[in-house]
């Protein structure tokens, strides 16, 4: 959903000041998707212990944005998995739990 608000006129005596206030707007784009997020997990055929710890389990090394361009998303790809390897042996990885953080884009014009 896109939207456009008009932000009120102040009542400004200068002519300087009512070109510099008067007649902006806010505008931005807003997404509303449902569905849990979703955390990328692997799993081995061998039994290898890779951090070496007891206590903390390996998480998936992230080498670049697992984000697919909506131009080469199907229905069986949604998301790079070229940019997800196993963690080198004796580190933990580098990927953090997923966040249920909205992202929204939100812009100041002029018209």
């Amino acid at each position: 959903m896109d939207w456009t608000w008009d932000v009120p006129k102040a009542p400004v005596e200068s002519p300087v000041l009512r070109m510099v206030l008067q007649g902006w707007q806010l505008s931005g784009i807003t997404s509303f998707v449902s569905g849990a997020p979703t955390a990328v997990s692997y799993s081995t055929t061998v039994a290898t212990d890779i951090t070496g710890s007891a206590s903390q389990g390996a998480r998936i090394d992230a080498t670049g944005s697992a984000v697919l361009p909506k131009s080469e998303r199907t229905f069986s790809r949604n998301f790079r998995t070229e940019v997800f390897r196993l963690p080198a042996r004796g580190t933990i990885g580098n990927t953090a739990p997923p966040s249920c953080a909205a992202r929204a884009s939100t812009t100041g014009t002029r018209r």
